[in-house]
């Protein structure tokens, strides 16, 4: 018993391009712990990974590194680790995060050598749940700057605004 994890490691360093789960997967969470030690740290062939919708927790670190064409988080993610996209080479320039995420760690998505073109939050009929997203998640990509940012919430527009991008 406990909860299913690609631990600390496993992946590191190596050349995968795509990861796939088969149905009935049931990983909840990809470790991380440091820079060179977590689960696909330093894959930077990474191109695709298939986040499955049993999928809570992406640690620390957990896909520092790596080259993403395309990113698309499931439904059902609620934490985004410190640093867990720190450094990503790939040509990915939208995120869309779900509703459901409620923690987007420090540095989480710093030092892409690309433009981050937009950010959504939730989407219609999925609010977010993020209420604060630290000032340094988003900094140092270059060449810095965003087309739009876009946060689907219950609150009222102004307040959501002003609390998420108090310093980004």
């Amino acid at each position: 018993k406990g909860t299913p994890v690609v631990e600390v490691g496993c992946f590191a360093n190596q050349k995968i391009t795509h990861v796939f789960w088969e149905g009935g997967c049931q990983l909840r969470r990809v470790y991380g712990s440091g820079s060179n030690t977590s689960a696909f740290s330093r894959c930077s062939a990474l191109e695709y990974f298939e986040f499955p919708e049993t999928l809570l927790q992406i640690s620390d670190y957990g896909f520092n590194g790596t080259a993403f064409k395309t990113l698309k988080f499931n439904n059902g993610l609620k934490k985004i680790g410190n640093a867990a996209f720190q450094g990503m080479t790939g040509t990915v320039t939208s995120f869309q995060f779900p509703g459901s995420l409620n923690h987007i760690g420090n540095k989480a998505f710093t030092y892409f050598d690309h433009k981050i073109s937009e950010i959504i939050f939730g989407g219609p009929g999925d609010p977010t749940q993020i209420n604060f997203v630290p000032s340094d998640a988003f900094e140092q990509n270059s060449p810095l700057g965003f087309n739009s940012i876009i946060y689907y919430s219950t609150v009222t527009p102004n307040d959501a605004l002003e609390v998420l991008l108090g310093n980004i």
